[in-house]
């Protein structure tokens, strides 16, 4: 072998490992602190609301039309190394929207932990301003102004 093909196989390894043990994993800086907020999602007559309190806490509301179908409430932890919002409820947590059958149901699934991804990419300083539970985002929870 040359000592050519040495030298920019070498470099290469070198590129490979300093971007493999970079701390930049192309997530917008400090997006962790935009979690806070509340968050709806509407599909008549369905409404969901998902409210992330700076604490770590968050609240989580059903609805059919006017009527409440469940509140929870519990945990919420996301990490600044992925992009992914993760639940912890006190007792459950519903999921009105069935993805595998998509459609709604006012008995919903009980989960004992769940996932929400952001909307992504945002740039760079922009909170996201959209959740899924869903990879495709079929059904998503928009962030609403504050209060």
């Amino acid at each position: 072998m040359s000592s050519k093909l040495i030298c920019s196989q070498l470099l290469l390894l070198i590129a490979v490992l300093i971007t493999a043990c970079s701390n930049d994993n192309g997530l917008p800086k400090g997006w962790t602190k935009d979690v806070p907020g509340r968050f709806e999602g509407v599909s008549p007559p369905y409404r969901e609301v998902l409210e992330f309190h700076t604490d770590g806490t968050f609240s989580h509301e059903g609805y059919n039309g006017s009527n409440q179908l469940f509140t929870e409430s519990g945990d919420w932890r996301a990490s600044s190394n992925e992009f992914e919002i993760d639940i912890k409820p006190n007792t459950e947590f519903t999921e009105l929207y069935n993805p595998r059958s998509r459609s709604f149901s006012s008995a919903g699934q009980k989960f004992t932990g769940y996932m929400y991804w952001p909307a992504w990419p945002v740039p760079e300083g922009t909170p996201f301003s959209i959740i899924s539970a869903s990879a495709d985002y079929e059904f998503s929870l928009k962030r609403q102004p504050s209060r």
